[in-house]
C-alpha cells in the first residue's frame, strides 16, 4: 500500500493550484487571417506605410521612401480596394472556397508642383507615414532625419467620378511659406509622427514611442483642417511602439496597434509593461520579447487621449524567433466585424483581418 503524507498532498494541492492561477491568466490571443494580395502592392518594395478607409475604398500608402518616386514626371500611385471586395474574400474563405487574390487597384497620386519641390527639397527625407481622410480631405504626415528626426504635415483634396480617381496634395498657406513641421523633442532615431486621428475641425498626430523612459514632448499635436498648429494632448505612457490608428468612433474611441520589435531595445528602453502585468500575456507572446496587439484610447477633448480600460487585443505570433516579428504600420476598422491590419516589407507585405 502506497502511503502519501500530508506534505506531499499539500505540495500537489499548491502545484495545481499554481497551474489553474496560470492558466486563467494566459488570455487569448486571435489569429490574424491573412489575404493574399497580388499586383505592385504585394510587392515588400512597395513598404507600405499607412491604411485609411475613403467611403467604401480602402486606400493603402506606401512610403515612397526617395523623394524622386512622387516627381509628377514618375506618376506615381497609392492604391485602393472596394469593401465589397475583401467582403467577399472573407466570406468565401469562411465558407471553405478559395477566394482569388485581390490585386489594389492604382490611384492617381498627384503632388502639385509647388509642393513638390518643397518635399524634394526636404533634407534627409524618408518617406510617407500615415494617411487619414475628412469627408473628401486628405491628410499625411512625412519623415525626416536632417541628423535629428523630424515630422511634416501635408494635406489635399480626393477625386471621385463617380470611382475613387485620383488623390491630390497641395500646398497650404503661401508659396514663401514653409511646410509644416511637427518636430520631437527631443527625438529618438526613426521615430516620428507616425498616427493620425482626424475629427470634424482636428487633425491629431501622435508620436511614435510614448514608453515610461521616452522622454519626447509633445506626444500628440493638434493641427485645423488648414493645417495651423491648435495645441499640444497629453498622451498615457505607453511602452513601445504606436505605428497608426484607426478613425474614431462615436464613443470618440480608437485602436492603435502596439508593436514592439526585440532589435529596438536600446533604442526604447522599455519599462516593465503595466499592460501585460494586469492583463496577462497570451500563450505565444509568453516564448516570445515580441509584441503584436492593439491597444483602445479615448479622445477626451479638449485636453487629453486616455488608455481605455481593459485588456488589448493580443495578436498571435507567427514564432518566438524576433525575424518573425510582423511589423504592423496600418490599422482599420472593418464595420463590426473586425480589423484589417498591414505590414511594411517586414518580414514581407502582410495583409490580414482580425476578428473582434
Amino acid at each position: 500500500m502506497i502511503r502519501i503524507n500530508r506534505v506531499s498532498i499539500l505540495s500537489i494541492i499548491l502545484l495545481l493550484l499554481n497551474f489553474i492561477a496560470c492558466s486563467s491568466n494566459t488570455p487569448e490571443e486571435t489569429a490574424v487571417i491573412e489575404i493574399e494580395l497580388i499586383g505592385p502592392v504585394a510587392n515588400p518594395e512597395s513598404e507600405v506605410s499607412g491604411l485609411a478607409w475613403y467611403k467604401n475604398y480602402l486606400v493603402f500608402l506606401p512610403q515612397y521612401p526617395d523623394p524622386e518616386e512622387i516627381n509628377p514626371a514618375n506618376h506615381p500611385k497609392l492604391f485602393a480596394i472596394p469593401k465589397e471586395e475583401i467582403l467577399a474574400y472573407l466570406d468565401n474563405r469562411k465558407n471553405n472556397n478559395h477566394p482569388s487574390p485581390i490585386e489594389p487597384q492604382a490611384i492617381d497620386f498627384i503632388i502639385e508642383k509647388e509642393l513638390y519641390e518643397k518635399i524634394s527639397s526636404i533634407e534627409g527625407f524618408e518617406g510617407f507615414e500615415a494617411i487619414a481622410f475628412w469627408e473628401n480631405k486628405v491628410f499625411m504626415t512625412i519623415e525626416a532625419s536632417p541628423g535629428h528626426m523630424l515630422g511634416y504635415l501635408v494635406s489635399g483634396e480626393v477625386e471621385i467620378t463617380p470611382a475613387l480617381k485620383k488623390i491630390t496634395l497641395k500646398h497650404t498657406g503661401s508659396s514663401e511659406s514653409e511646410l509644416v513641421k511637427i518636430e520631437p523633442k527631443p527625438g529618438i532615431n526613426n521615430m516620428a509622427y507616425e498616427t493620425l486621428v482626424v475629427t470634424g475641425n482636428e487633425v491629431i498626430a501622435l508620436y511614435e514611442a510614448n514608453g515610461k523612459h521616452v522622454k519626447t514632448s509633445p506626444r500628440a499635436c493638434v493641427y485645423d483642417h488648414d493645417l495651423n498648429f491648435i495645441k499640444a494632448l497629453a498622451f498615457p505612457d505607453i511602452e513601445y511602439r504606436i505605428t497608426d490608428a484607426t478613425a474614431l468612433d462615436d464613443s470618440h474611441r480608437f485602436w492603435c496597434i502596439n508593436y514592439y520589435y526585440p532589435g529596438e531595445k536600446n533604442k526604447l528602453n522599455p519599462a516593465k509593461d503595466p499592460i501585460a502585468k494586469e492583463y496577462g500575456k497570451g500563450k505565444t507572446h509568453n516564448r516570445s520579447q515580441t509584441v503584436e496587439r492593439l491597444v483602445a484610447f479615448e479622445y477626451k477633448s479638449p485636453d487629453k487621449i486616455t488608455l481605455v480600460n481593459g485588456p488589448p487585443l493580443q495578436l498571435k505570433l507567427k514564432g518566438p524567433d524576433k525575424n518573425d516579428a510582423r511589423n504592423w504600420e496600418g490599422i482599420v476598422r472593418l464595420d463590426n466585424r473586425g480589423f484589417l491590419l498591414v505590414t511594411d516589407k517586414r518580414p514581407w507585405t502582410i495583409f490580414g483581418f482580425v476578428e473582434f
